[in-house]
């Protein structure tokens, strides 16, 4: 999978110093103007994480000063130039929202370059730009068609704004693919001329297909429009069964023999999870992605700090990559399986989760085992930061031990224990002696074994010889474990 800020579906963005600048998502779409001239609309997606936040009175602030020029040759023949300004957020911490906009400009007919400048207005060395061709063709004769606008939603407007158009609030669609958690795609374009080419209602049908293949079964739609000047066509496919890959969507207006009048389509991206399995990992595409940048030992550690996460059935296949020394399945394995948690961006959570890895390696390292090779390491990954740590290093008759207890696991597991022991007096080597958590290691033994120095007389009602003497220094364990 492409990596999204990368990737501009309907017409394929060049993108020039990508690295280290704003990352944004920039479409368009051109209209025919009624009673005035044509225009149209460009959409902007810029990603939070890659402007800065500055301080401002109530939070912090980004603003990114945009500017569009339409050129012909060299000849700029239509520009605007504005500052944009993201919502207020109370910390940085909410910087990974989207920011979004879209301007409308009137421009006449004609063969342009689009160009589009994005500067943060608080860092301007951080900057980037994007261009592409763009056609604007309409004419007062014969049925027309816009462009098609993807739309994430279109609902009454209460008070016209930007977004208002026929009496609708429309919010456009500015992620360049569809994930699983996606399962309609709506979208709008006009239909023009009609009054003045018909005589008779007219057919709109519309789907998803595959280059050069027919409708895919579940994506079609049709329905009959009144003769008007202009027809504001919404309509809404059902995507829920759409395997992942790219597709076109098609509009066409058929007379009332069902003949062809005009089409109209544009690319979408598809992601969907419902058929993600983690064996299937060779199928992605890493180029352009954020695993492209590692190799060697760091991307073996990047896969081995997985293990605690993974399901015991992945495991194998994990270890098997691990093994291979293979770069380019390597990168795969991590790329998909981060992908399973977030398919537009998956280095957001495979950054915030290496953030904890690197607690980790720093607070639970033994000898030469970095942090997520320990028992202790592996369970803090797993099950995350437990409400309450008891330490005892200096008991005479105990080596160091821990417990740790989850008031909750999973939402079903209460008062959860886990009981580590450090019976090699090394540094920082912990073992999982107990656990009542399932799945884990559960020992009714486990004081007996922390206590082992304490001679050992089985009461007569402790028939599994479970408990410890009373001695010096008392069974704090066991009291601690209660607590």
């Amino acid at each position: 999978m492409r990596k999204h800020s990368l990737f501009i579906p309907f017409f394929y963005l060049l993108m020039t110093n990508f690295l280290f600048a704003i990352e944004a998502n920039v479409s368009y779409a051109t209209f025919k103007g009624i009673a005035q001239e044509n225009y149209v609309e460009v959409y902007l997606h810029i990603d939070g994480k890659t402007v800065n936040f500055e301080k401002q009175d109530g939070g912090y602030q980004a603003a990114i000063e945009i500017t569009l020029l339409f050129k012909q040759g060299d000849e700029i023949q239509k520009f605007d130039k504005y500052v944009l300004k993201s919502p207020i957020v109370s910390n940085h911490h909410m910087s990974n929202i989207a920011i979004f906009d879209l301007k409308r400009l009137h421009l006449p007919n004609g063969e342009y370059s689009l160009e589009v400048e994005l500067m943060d207005f608080n860092d301007f060395s951080n900057k980037n730009s994007y261009r592409t061709p763009l056609s604007m063709q309409y004419s007062e004769a014969g049925i027309q068609l816009s462009d098609i606008e993807l739309l994430g939603s279109y609902e009454e407007s209460e008070e016209e704004n930007k977004y208002t158009k026929h009496g609708l609030d429309l919010k456009p669609y500015t992620y360049p693919i569809y994930p699983s958690y996606q399962q309609k795609l709506t979208f709008f374009t006009e239909i023009y001329n009609a009054s003045s080419s018909l005589d008779k209602p007219f057919l709109v049908r519309y789907f998803l297909h595959e280059e050069a293949k027919e409708p895919m079964i579940g994506t079609l739609g049709f329905r009959k429009q009144e003769i008007k000047e202009l027809n504001a066509f919404f309509a809404q496919l059902d995507i829920s069964n759409v395997p992942s890959g790219s597709y076109l969507l098609t509009v066409e207006v058929r007379n009332h023999e069902n003949k062809l009048l005009v089409q109209k389509s544009r690319r979408i991206e598809r992601s969907n999870l419902l058929d993600y399995d983690l064996h299937n990992y060779e199928k992605v595409q890493v180029e352009e992605t954020f695993v492209e940048q590692f190799s060697g030992l760091d991307l073996r550690r990047n896969l081995q700090a997985l293990a605690p996460r993974m399901a015991g059935k992945d495991i194998p296949l994990l270890n098997q990559v691990i093994r291979s020394r293979n770069a380019s399945r390597q990168r795969q394995l991590l790329l998909h399986y981060w992908t399973g948690f977030d398919e537009l961006e998956p280095s957001a959570p495979f950054d915030e989760y290496m953030e904890v890895v690197a607690y980790v390696n720093e607070h639970f390292k033994a000898g030469f085992n970095r942090g997520y090779e320990t028992d202790r390491g592996y369970v803090f990954l797993k099950y995350g930061k437990p409400q309450d740590i008891i330490i005892s290093d200096s008991e005479p008759t105990a080596p160091p031990y821990q417990i740790w207890t989850y008031d909750i696991l999973d939402t079903k597991q209460r008062n959860v224990k886990f009981v580590f022991y450090n019976p090699s007096l090394a540094y920082g080597n912990f073992e999982l002696l107990h656990s009542t958590a399932r799945g884990e290691v559960f020992d009714p033994q486990w004081q007996k074994k922390i206590y082992r120095s304490v001679p050992s007389r089985v009461p007569k009602n402790d028939v599994e010889g479970t408990t410890v003497d009373d001695h010096f220094g008392g069974n704090r364990a066991g009291i601690y474990y209660q607590w």
